[in-house]
């Protein structure tokens, strides 16, 4: 038998699908101490089910998860102008087949985000710890952090606009960082050694030095679908090849005809 993918829209993450997905997390990060794991178990729920999202499984033949993905969305006028937001968190794989299914759905959200909100600006956001930051930054060059002197003014209005949506009560509107009630397990912070991954590190380290406390900072990058053909469509076909990349285009496309106004991913 195979492994075998889900789509679970939010209104479906029933209690023990958020349990099978919540064993994996923990096998990622741990609970920080002093906060109830059943309390931090119900909150993670509570999140999976946010309206406009979806959880994305891979289930090993035994039926244990082995990769997840939650893949949640906003719309709204800000400042005047029309916006969408994609919010992926929650990306963790256990072994590298399950890597290669990982990239493969989150081209696919990508795709059927940048195809439903044509004439928008788009954007991706959420909390990240120091490895997640890092990912990105090997894809894209334009990363924002709140309270870095390099991020406009205009996106530190946004991320403080979003950071209720994005943070919670773990929001500190004083420093820009946000709490989780996570902390890594292998919180390594060894320099990388290419230059362009080396600069990323410093300058998340700078922002956040104590992310392996439970702290991550709040980002944002700008995206849309020039963003996602150059960024995403383009590692992944290089990386899995070209067939495996049409197939997850046609079925994004697929799922976008019916509806292209919805919202979720």
């Amino acid at each position: 038998m195979r492994a075998r993918g889900e789509l679970i829209p939010a209104a479906d993450v029933t209690e023990q699908v958020a349990r099978d997905a919540c064993a994996l997390r923990r096998r990622h990060v741990r609970v920080r101490d002093g906060i109830c794991p059943e309390r931090d178990f119900q909150a993670f729920w509570q999140h999976l089910r946010m309206p406009q999202s979806t959880l994305a499984l891979l289930r090993d033949p035994s039926g244990e998860v082995r990769g997840m993905l939650h893949f949640a969305s906003l719309r709204r006028v800000w400042e005047g102008r029309r916006i969408a937001v994609a919010m992926p968190e929650y990306a963790f794989v256990d072994g590298a087949r399950a890597g290669g299914w990982l990239g493969l759905t989150m081209a696919r959200f990508c795709i059927q985000f940048a195809l439903r909100n044509l004439g928008r600006a788009q954007y991706v956001a959420n909390p990240s710890y120091l490895p997640s930051y890092l990912a990105y930054r090997r894809w894209v060059s334009t990363v924002w952090i709140l309270g870095d002197a390099q991020a406009p003014p205009a996106a530190s209005r946004l991320m403080n606009e979003l950071a209720g949506v994005l943070a919670g009560d773990g929001f500190r509107p004083d420093s820009g960082l946000v709490r989780l009630n996570t902390q890594p397990r292998d919180p390594r912070e060894r320099t990388p050694r290419r230059p362009e991954t080396k600069r990323a590190f410093a300058h998340y380290m700078a922002c956040n030095p104590d992310w392996a406390e439970g702290w991550a900072v709040l980002m944002l990058i700008p995206t849309g679908p020039r963003h996602v053909a150059r960024s995403v469509l383009g590692p992944v076909w290089r990386g899995l090849g070209g067939e495996a990349l049409a197939q997850a285009v046609r079925a994004a496309c697929m799922a976008t005809k019916p509806s292209i106004r919805r919202t979720s991913p």
